[in-house]
This record gives C-alpha cells, structure tokens and sequence, in this order.
C-alpha cells in the first residue's frame, strides 16, 4: 500500500538519521539538528506503519539509538572537554611515591618550590660512601630537573643521608617525577656501585 511504502521510507530515513547522530552528536547545533530531524521522523513513521513489515521496527530501533546517543554523547563531550583542558590529564592522578633498589631506600621526602630533599636509608650492611646523586626528569611530569651533585658522604648501616638540592624549581601544585641515580662505594671497597630509584610526588 501507498501508505505503508512512505512508512517504511520515512522508517529508513530516522534510521539514517538516528545513525549519523551517533556519530556527529558530538558536533553542536548540528548534531542536535540531526537528533530532531531523525526523532520526528522515527515518530511519524511509528505512527504510519502497522506492522514490522511496514517499517515500524525500523522506526522503533532509530528511536532507541537516539536515545542512546542523547545520554552517552554528551558525557563524552564531557569527558573530552576535562581532558583537553587538563582536569583529567593523567598527571593530576599521578601516585605519590619514592623506591630506591639497591640497599637504599627513601625515608623521607619533599619536593618544593625552591628546594627537593629527600633522605636516603643505607641497609647494606656495612658503611657506604655516597659519592653522587643524580636527579633526572627527562621531560616527565611538569618540572623539568637536571641534578648532578657531588656528595662524598659517609652513611653508616641503619642511617640516613639527606640530600637537598635547589636545582629542580617549580609551582604549588605541579607534579614532580624524576629518575634518581646514587653512586657509593661500601666500605673497604674501591669499586664504585650505583643505586636507583624513582621519586613521584606533587610540588608542596
């Protein structure tokens, strides 16, 4: 019947539509253009056919589509627009933590605007000299730090060293991520070793 075919192509046409929504939704004025067009259509189309046959499930099935796309678009329009403007950039959640490997490890530290410290624990055994620490970022997190500094400390076993250095500034807030590389030697020992570690924390 005449009737049914305009149903069954009114059915195809919110199919379309309900379609290119889902995929341009995003766009305003635009998406939202094709949202209406293709739920009037679907409307009219479910009101004209009768039947599956005629068209109706087609109609029904761009319904539901749109439905989808009216809930699930926005809130990647959403989360798209925090993570260009850097609300949810993965560097806000970045855990904060410091591990050495070694025989060393951390027992406190302190990133902040004009100085990082932090204390270095000696578990070898045996008493160390720390000869070098060295700090790299290499362009991770959002300060950029570059530290090479000769320390020639004596670290009995079970004690700390504090290693403080002005050279890695930045701003409240910023994360702070760097490589760090300590070069000893133990005691009685003339071969130099290196421990290493990575520092994860926020500048206070």
């Amino acid at each position: 019947m005449p009737g049914d075919t305009v149903g069954k192509g009114l059915a195809g046409t919110a199919l379309g539509f309900a379609i290119a929504g889902l995929v341009i939704g995003w766009i305003p004025l635009l998406g939202w253009l094709v949202w209406i067009a293709g739920l009037v259509l679907a409307i009219v189309a479910i009101v004209k056919c009768k039947t599956p046959e005629d068209g109706k499930g087609m109609a029904i099935a761009a319904v539901v589509i749109m439905a989808i796309s009216i809930l699930f678009v926005p809130v990647l329009m959403a989360v798209g627009s925090l993570a260009y403007f850097g609300v949810l950039s993965p560097n806000k959640f970045v855990p904060d933590s410091f591990t050495m490997t070694g025989g060393l490890s951390a027992n406190e530290y302190k990133a902040g605007e004009n100085k990082l410290i932090f204390g270095l624990v000696n578990h070898m055994g045996t008493e160390i000299t720390i000869e070098r620490v060295e700090v790299q970022s290499a362009g991770r997190g959002d300060v950029t730090c570059s530290v090479s500094q000769t320390v020639n400390q004596a670290v009995a076993n079970g004690q700390s060293y504090l290693f403080e250095t002005d050279q890695c500034p930045g701003r409240v807030g910023q994360n702070f991520r760097a490589d760090v590389s300590v070069t000893y030697t133990k005691k009685g020992e003339a071969v130099s070793h290196t421990a290493t570690g990575n520092l994860m924390t926020k500048i206070e």
